[in-house]
């Protein structure tokens, strides 16, 4: 088990050091990489179809989470009406 945490570790500080190389000009590995394979159309298309998505799924879940909330006040309201009749008949 030790040896396995160790090896994570290892090989997670080898991570950091090759992310953190310098690449010229005051640059890492990992601002290089994040330019040319992150912040490019293809992925920037996705993230908006799936911030789209969600918006979407928010605005819907809203527009039937008003009904389901007053449904859900109603029960509450009555549930707790019921238990003071409840108490005061017990009292």
């Amino acid at each position: 088990m030790a040896r396995h945490v160790s090896i994570f570790f290892g090989l997670g500080l080898l991570w950091l050091f090759l992310f953190a190389m310098p690449v010229g000009k005051g640059k890492s590995l990992y601002e290089v990489l994040h330019y040319y394979v992150v912040d490019t159309r293809p992925v920037h298309w996705v993230v908006g179809k799936i911030q789209g998505g969600y918006d979407v799924t928010l605005d819907k879940a809203d527009v039937a989470g008003g009904a389901a909330n007053d449904t859900m006040t109603l029960q509450g309201r009555e549930t707790l009406s019921q238990s003071s009749e409840m108490l005061k008949a017990i009292e």
